[in-house]
């Protein structure tokens, strides 16, 4: 008789594993920081001038994060319809290599294209240090970036990684089922409005007139003092310079010299 397949060593079982629970954890801290602050960062901030700055190495720790949750993936142990029609109910794959087949033919698109769209920040990136070397931003330029702020709130695909972990805590919490749609409804609600907001200021930063917006109009930004600015100009605001993506050919706006309003 022959002996029977031996389990890899790097296949992790959800149902017993307690670091498969601490990295949940971690990871569902990583999508709270994609859900609340990606958008919030693109509405409100300008692209990283350096690659020192905070946002841009929490982000780059974020990407690594679910890098690595791409590995974890092909070595985590699933549960699947039984195929066999004399058994009921689910049952476990436990070979690595139907588990990469599964992993491949699902979920891993969606978790590739959510790494990737981090490029975007790289681009953005590379533009602002273009345009800083240039005395004047040219128009073409400012543009191709105002579209590479908008392309990187793609990274909100991440979220739907959110569901498979909520699965896997079904099946190692008790959970009141009633309590969990009412959390899931208002998180809903809470998190819609906050993207609401960020798009609300995001429309107004990137247009050409943005003297015809809401944000000079209620004095939540105020034109610059020295001259006529052209688009591209770069701008003193707050502790470092920034340069900002949203001066019209007319006139330069200083951002954020008030708090933005209260949503």
């Amino acid at each position: 008789m022959g002996k029977p397949a031996q389990r890899s060593r790097t296949l992790i079982d959800p149902r017993k594993s307690k670091r498969i629970g601490y990295w949940d954890g971690l990871t569902s801290l990583a999508l709270i920081y994609t859900a609340l602050v990606t958008p919030a960062e693109v509405a409100l901030l300008e692209c990283a001038t350096s690659a020192l700055e905070p946002f841009f190495m929490i982000n780059r720790a974020v990407d690594a994060i679910f890098a690595f949750d791409m590995l974890v993936q092909c070595n985590l142990m699933i549960e699947i319809k039984s195929k066999d029609v004399s058994k009921r109910g689910t049952e476990w794959i436990t070979k690595k290599n139907l588990i990469i087949k599964h992993y491949l033919k699902s979920w891993f698109i969606v978790d590739l294209a959510s790494i990737l769209v981090s490029a975007f920040d790289f681009m953005c990136f590379q533009f602002v240090q273009d345009m800083l070397g240039e005395s004047a931003g040219s128009l073409g330029k400012l543009k191709i970036l105002r579209v590479l702020r908008i392309l990187r709130l793609v990274k909100l695909i991440r979220l739907l990684r959110a569901s498979r972990m909520l699965k896997r805590w079904e099946q190692r919490l008790p959970i009141n089922y009633a309590v969990l749609s009412l959390f899931k409804a208002i998180g809903t609600v809470v998190l819609l409005a906050h993207w609401f907001a960020c798009i609300w200021v995001l429309q107004a930063k990137i247009q050409d007139d943005m003297e015809n917006t809401w944000m000079p109009r209620y004095g939540y930004c105020t034109p610059v003092v020295s001259g006529e600015a052209s688009s591209g100009s770069f701008l003193e605001g707050g502790d470092s310079k920034t340069i900002s993506s949203t001066t019209s050919a007319k006139a330069g706006y200083n951002l954020f010299n008030k708090s933005l309003p209260k949503f």
